[in-house]
């Protein structure tokens, strides 16, 4: 009965066994060890370099690791500074100079809440360098750009807001 319960891959195993020879039995014996150990060595190997990589990281991480405690510190000192409050008149005088940077396709207009917008076609190098310097050297900040077309000029629309002021 027991026979009967037993799974058909198990009766097939048993028959195909059955139908060798005991020499082929010791081939298939040996082809099988050597097919396991292969196996668990590559195991082994895969692992031993997995922690060989590992512990080459581990300084990389701690410098890592360092360097954003220190990152964290200055950003903490950052956010304990008042920032002063930006003059939007001269805000304004700067930006109308720096505009040339652009070329003469862009169209600057001052929104009554003291948001900058920017229309017209422009290199997005010189856009790209222009936004960086401005909010660098006067805290406006980018709140929103829209980039459409393809070759050396792109259609830009950006929208900027002076650092500080409520979005």
């Amino acid at each position: 009965m027991k026979a009967d319960l037993a799974p058909a891959w198990r009766r097939r195993a048993a028959i195909f066994w059955a139908a060798r020879s005991p020499r082929e039995q010791g081939i298939l014996r040996l082809a099988a060890i050597v097919l396991g150990l292969a196996i668990a060595g590559q195991l082994l190997w895969q692992l031993e370099d997995a922690r060989r990589r590992q512990l080459r990281q581990l300084p990389e991480l701690a410098a890592q690791a360092t360097q954003l405690a220190a990152l964290a510190a200055a950003w903490q000192g950052l956010a304990a500074t008042p920032v002063a409050p930006v003059d939007a008149a001269a805000l304004r005088s700067v930006v109308q100079t720096r505009l040339g940077e652009l070329g003469p396709d862009i169209a600057a207009h001052w929104e009554d809440d003291g948001r900058l917008t920017l229309r017209g076609s422009t290199g997005l190098a010189g856009w790209l360098r222009w936004t960086a310097a401005v909010h660098e050297e006067h805290r406006l900040r980018l709140e929103s750009c829209r980039v459409t077309g393809s070759g050396a000029t792109l259609q830009i629309e950006a929208s900027y807001r002076a650092a500080g002021r409520p979005s």
